[in-house]
Order: structure tokens, then sequence, then C-alpha cells
């Protein structure tokens, strides 16, 4: 790292400002997620129920684009199932919003559980991710969301174990660095 100078002022500033507002932004997506001490109704993270509601009627009109996207989804999540290849660092988190968000569409018991059982197989089985990256936002971010989304299907035991996962990575966003943070370079992530 640079020496503290009146030429650097600015990078250093915009550093420690980023991962403030970064630290902020995500602590209240996953305190939000993690109120369940509260009993708030479930999802409440981007889907409310009355927008639930919208989705569902959009998604069941035949040919609709929305009933594609859909179908897109569907067929992500039975490759998946197949195996492909995708348990790197960031695989699992997608692949448990996907199944996560097929969980919140599905109105069927059965298909719900089904969606939830696999989402909770990724999540505990996700063990490479960004340590102090800004690739733990992309996990607390996910981790957050399957929450939320899946919960009222979850046993109480799941809940605990992904709660437990999802205070872990946002108690890791406090030390979340970027080389890119602070310096002249530029990123995707800044």
């Amino acid at each position: 790292m640079r020496g503290l100078s009146i030429a650097n002022l600015p990078s250093l500033l915009l550093y420690c400002s980023m991962k403030k507002i970064f630290f902020a932004g995500f602590t209240m997506v996953v305190g939000l997620a993690t109120a369940v001490f509260a009993e708030e109704q479930h999802p409440r993270l981007f889907i409310t129920p009355a927008r639930l509601a919208v989705i569902r009627q959009q998604a069941a009109v035949k040919g609709s684009h929305h009933q594609l996207a859909l179908a897109q989804l569907q067929a992500a999540v039975a490759k998946t199932e197949e195996g492909d290849g995708d348990e790197g660092k960031y695989g699992p988190g997608y692949k448990a919003v996907q199944l996560a968000t097929l969980c919140v569409v599905a109105e069927d018991p059965a298909e719900q559980k089904k969606y939830a059982d696999a989402a909770y197989k990724w999540i505990i089985g996700w063990t490479k991710t960004g340590s102090k990256t800004l690739g733990k936002s992309m996990e607390a971010k996910s981790l957050a969301l399957a929450y939320d989304w899946i919960y009222p299907v979850w046993t109480e035991e799941q809940r605990t174990n992904v709660r437990a996962r999802v205070a872990a990575a946002a108690a890791a966003l406090e030390q979340v660095t970027h080389s890119n943070l602070g310096g002249d370079r530029t990123s995707n992530f800044v």
C-alpha cells in the first residue's frame, strides 16, 4: 500500500467509503433475512406475497416470456441435478438462488419441498467460498435470498443451519478486501 499523502487521499477516502457502504448494504440484507425472531412474514426480500401472486399469474400465461424464463430456470436446475461440474466458488450460491426462485414460485407443496431440499444440499455442501474478497458479498446475498425465500418450507433444523451460514457470511463482510479498492486500477467489483 502506498504511503499517506495528499495525492492518494481521494483514493483512500473512496476505499473507506466503499467498504462502509458495501458493509452497511449487505448487513441490512442479511439482517433482514435473519430477523426470524420477530416472526415476520417470508418471503420479504424483493418478493412480497402480492408480487408473488403477480409472478405466478404471469408465469401461467401460455407462451409468455415469464413462462419461458421459468422453463429455462427449471431446465438449468434439472441439468444441475445431473451434475454440471459447477461446484466452484460461486456455483453453489447461484444454484441455491435458482432453486429458491423455483421454490417460492411453485404452488405445489411437494414441488416446493423438492426445490428446498435441493437448495439446502447445495448450501450445506458449499465449502469453496470467497474468504476476504468481494466474492464474500455474493455468498451473503445468495444465502440471504435462499433463507428468506425458502424459509416457510425448510424445517427448523434446516433454518438454524442456514441461519448460521448467513450470520457467518455477514460477519465476514467486515473483512472484505479487494486489490482494486483504494488503488488506481479498475475492476468489475468497484
